[in-house]
């Protein structure tokens, strides 16, 4: 899957992973692991690790949309059993 993303910026959808409008919708099975690595990378590596590297954003910021996205997903894709 990741060779299907290639360096598409993640993007809302639904269903199987996909191209949405040339960014990545990485599918209902895994778009709360996808949310909680971001996430993670966010507040570990700080500046090191910028929000339009992977999702909505600039260089300094992150569009609060994508928070959004990422809570969202988070949510409704919560952590396996065999991840606990």
């Amino acid at each position: 899957m990741n060779s299907d993303r290639g360096n598409r910026q993640f993007a809302a959808g639904s269903g199987n992973a996909t191209n949405i409008s040339g960014d990545w919708y990485p599918g209902d099975e895994f778009k709360g692991d996808a949310a909680r690595i971001i996430m993670y990378m966010y507040v570990r590596y700080g500046t090191q690790c910028y929000p339009s590297y992977a999702a909505e954003g600039t260089l300094n910021s992150i569009d609060p949309n994508m928070i959004d996205i990422l809570l969202q997903w988070n949510a409704e894709d919560p952590v396996s059993r065999n991840r606990r």
